[in-house]
């Protein structure tokens, strides 16, 4: 997008013909936009343009195009609503991932990555105390809660 100098257009890849083209807008239309002069990724125009002849490449907007960003919509982040703070004393560990752990004189039962539980297990079968601490979010891909 060029909104300075003689003439001043807009230009983009025709997706039928793979071709750059231009549309030519006179200044006064084209005010406003120099905002995104530099950053045309991402952004978004519609409005009419007419060909000046039947035959010819030219191309000139009529009425005032409309550019603005173009914004892609995710779901919301798993990580943030389904967050779970976990601490508590680790008293069994498969390499599955299923490990057993008591917090405040209550048994639980959870399944996380399978890796930090065998390494629970290899602490677990020396006698060691092990404790799980952290925030947590469940994974619905892998099917067990992963470590934020």
């Amino acid at each position: 997008m060029e909104t300075s100098g003689r003439e001043a257009f807009i230009e983009y890849e025709d997706s039928t013909s793979q071709r750059i083209k231009k549309i030519y807008c006179d200044q006064d239309m084209m005010k406003g936009f120099s905002e995104f002069v530099g950053n045309e990724s991402g952004l978004f125009a519609e409005g009419k343009a007419t060909q000046l002849s039947l035959t010819s490449d030219v191309w000139v907007c009529v009425g005032r195009p409309n550019i603005r960003k173009k914004y892609s919509v995710e779901p919301p982040s798993l990580k943030k609503t389904n967050l779970r703070a976990i601490y508590g004393q680790v008293v069994e560990a498969e390499e599955n991932g299923q490990i057993v752990y008591t917090s405040n004189g209550r048994r639980s039962h959870l399944n996380i990555d399978p890796n930090i539980a065998s390494a629970f297990k290899k602490k677990l079968e020396r006698m060691e105390t092990v404790e799980i601490r952290g925030n947590f979010y469940y994974d619905r891909g892998k099917g067990y809660y992963v470590e934020e």
